[in-house]
């Protein structure tokens, strides 16, 4: 399934492979590109492979820019208004990344950070 995804409903956008959910529509949105990385996580650590890994977490730190500097989350890293699915926001998202850090609980940890 996720070889099926990876050929099918991803493509490259600023660099990094994200996932969009229909034909028609080939926007990362939030919610789905989030469900992406967090099922790439789990299944990287699963199997052991570091690239997916890192591509799973890039396509999380995607994500992130779709969230503004409110905190309110976005459709789209590229749209300045706020908005959305809120339910994708505040429930698949939120849980997308403590599944993701669940797999690799690292990811969590401050880099550079003074204690």
């Amino acid at each position: 399934m996720i070889e099926f995804v990876r050929k099918t409903f991803t493509h490259v956008e600023l660099g990094v492979t994200v996932c969009h959910e229909q034909d028609e529509d080939k926007e990362a949105w939030g919610g789905i590109n989030a469900t992406y990385g967090a099922v790439a996580a789990m299944f990287a650590n699963a199997v052991g492979s570091e690239s997916l890994g890192g591509e799973a977490r890039q396509a999380l730190n995607f994500t992130l820019y779709a969230i503004d500097e409110q905190g309110r989350p976005r459709d789209l890293c590229k749209s300045a208004a706020p908005g959305g699915w809120q339910e994708d926001s505040h429930t698949d998202v939120i849980h997308n990344y403590v599944d993701a850090l669940r797999a690799f609980p690292g990811w969590g940890e401050a880099t550079g950070a003074e204690p």
